[in-house]
């Protein structure tokens, strides 16, 4: 996973992680190096708009949340 796109959820930036998550699906489940969630990772960041928006694409796309992501 690269950096700056944990970096635009970090600031929250919406529309640009919209945007990436149109271009590239397969973003919107991925995990970092740690193996955090895109998802766990706008949520510890408080960005809820980002962690409704990878909601619903997961949910689109029929990925299932883990437990941790479930917790949270």
């Amino acid at each position: 996973m690269s950096s700056p796109f944990l970096k635009l959820i970090q600031s929250g930036a919406t529309a640009e992680v919209a945007d990436a998550v149109q271009a590239d699906p397969a973003l919107a489940a991925c995990r970092d190096l740690q193996g955090v969630s895109v998802l766990l990772w706008a949520v510890y960041c408080g960005q809820t708009l980002v962690r409704d928006l990878l909601l619903a694409r997961l949910a689109a796309d029929g990925f299932a949340l883990d437990i941790f992501e479930a917790a949270a």
